[in-house]
């Protein structure tokens, strides 16, 4: 990038501030989930819905790191973990009955996250495992995912739990390393070694393991050489997928962030930079990009149909069998029949409900897609930040619309993206994000958001 490109994404950074919109890890997002549902409604949806992929949400974590906007426990002791499994057992008991009660066909696709649910001891993992398969009938035709969460730590993460989770079906492993600089590392909380990482990656392929590796950019004290260096740390290992988030800064929402300066945060334009950089490395060395930060390597299974028809949802890029999902842990988010739905959010709240044999729903914060949302939804996650192209012709048939005077204002509002030369409106049919546009995908996105539209009219 010469001084000419550089001094040009400047100025877009500051026209488009990647600080200050939202993330689009759902639409709408979470903040206006306040429809209040009822659990009749709940359990009839949930009784009537086609789901094939669980979640299962295991908080705890060894440390908590400084920059996460996860729900987290710090582990004081083992028999938290030992407590905190028999309540999951029972949430599973209690939402397996509405759901086998409507004829349910069995799930094909299983996810743990959290936390740290690598925490869990091998007799843990064990026995909350044969409690998940007692209990519910996996589709295990080669083409399932069984994924765990992994703090990439090798007192954690040993050869014997590799092992055992291979064994017990996992076929995906994620290491959560974010950036490999020492000062970086220290604001956030996190400490890992690239050595060690490597090892634990070269096992778990050995294993049969594939392996998903998460960097983030725009932490705190990173600039563009500290997420570059962290980059070329980690392609020797050759993950099967490269995922780069960016951090969002967000102290109201998650106080532990107040820890961190907020001047340390990079500016919009060095973050832009940096996952222009990043683009650039991984595209070099083989990777395939999905959308807004995902990177496949050539010989994904998945690749062609997410590349093609996939959809990006709350749980990352998903095949189509994948949109409906049932969490299970303080927490965790399920989407079905239209439908958000969240876990209540602290474990004193989940135990206390449960002890009262109560779904442990949050009721009053769910939301229900209506035709407009379906629409946008689809929009926004599948055309903009997977494709980054809209179809409109597509979008018609579809949705039986006329997208021209359904979405007049909308595409007024491009005509500025397209004098900044971030979209192409010249073909009737197509609205098409440019390279550099990519970068700033979550502003056209958010062209389309009504949920804020209105907002700002209040």
């Amino acid at each position: 990038m010469n001084h000419r490109e550089m001094l040009e994404w400047e100025r877009l950074s500051m026209r488009y501030n990647e600080n200050a919109i939202p993330l689009y890890l759902s639409y709408p997002v979470e903040s206006f989930w306040k429809q209040r549902s009822s659990l009749e409604q709940h359990n009839q949806s949930l009784g009537s819905s086609d789901i094939s992929f669980l979640y299962f949400h295991f908080p705890y974590c060894k440390e908590i790191c400084h920059y996460c906007m996860c729900y987290k426990e710090p582990l004081r002791d083992d028999s938290e973990l030992d407590l905190y499994l028999g309540y999951l057992v029972r949430d599973m008991d209690i939402r397996l009955e509405i759901l086998k009660g409507g004829g349910w066909r069995g799930a094909t696709h299983m996810h743990w996250g959290g936390g740290t649910p690598t925490l869990l001891s091998l007799n843990q993992l064990e026995t909350i495992h044969r409690a998940i398969s007692d209990r519910l009938e996996f589709n295990l035709d080669g083409s399932h995912e069984h994924s765990i969460e992994a703090f990439p730590d090798p007192r954690i993460v040993t050869p014997a739990k590799l092992e055992l989770l291979r064994a017990l079906g996992f076929n995906v492993i994620s290491f959560g390393i974010q950036d490999f600089d020492g000062r970086i590392q220290k604001v956030i909380n996190r400490k890992h070694d690239p050595g060690a990482v490597r090892e634990l990656i070269a096992t778990a392929k050995q294993l049969g393991f594939r392996v998903h590796v998460d960097l983030c950019y725009g932490l705190p004290f990173q600039g563009i050489n500290e997420l570059e260096r962290s980059i070329n740390e980690i392609l020797p290992a050759a993950p099967n997928r490269i995922c780069i988030f960016p951090y969002a800064h967000a102290p109201m929402i998650f106080p532990r962030q107040n820890i961190i300066p907020r001047s340390s945060i990079p500016s919009s334009f060095i973050k832009a930079l940096m996952a222009e950089q990043a683009d650039r490395l991984l595209i070099s060395d083989g990777y395939v990009r999905l959308g807004l930060d995902h990177y496949l390597d050539a010989e994904d299974p998945f690749l062609k149909d997410l590349s093609t028809s996939g959809s990006k949802t709350l749980m990352g890029y998903s095949q189509n069998d994948k949109l409906n999902y049932l969490g299970f842990g303080a927490t965790a988010i399920s989407f079905f029949d239209k439908s958000f739905y969240r876990t209540v959010s602290s474990i004193k709240e989940y135990y206390q409900t449960i002890d009262a044999d109560q779904l442990p729903v949050e009721i009053h914060r769910s939301y229900r897609h209506n035709p407009d949302d379906q629409l946008r939804n689809k929009l926004i996650q599948d055309h903009v930040l997977t494709r980054f192209e809209i179809d409109l012709r597509r979008l018609e048939q579809e949705f039986d619309i006329d997208s021209n005077s359904y979405f007049k204002d909308e595409l007024e509002s491009l005509k500025q993206f397209e004098n900044d030369s971030l979209v192409d409106l010249s073909d009737p049919d197509f609205i098409r994000v440019s390279r550099t546009g990519q970068f700033f995908s979550r502003h056209i996105a958010h062209q389309f958001d009504r949920f804020y539209k209105q907002a700002s009219l209040q």
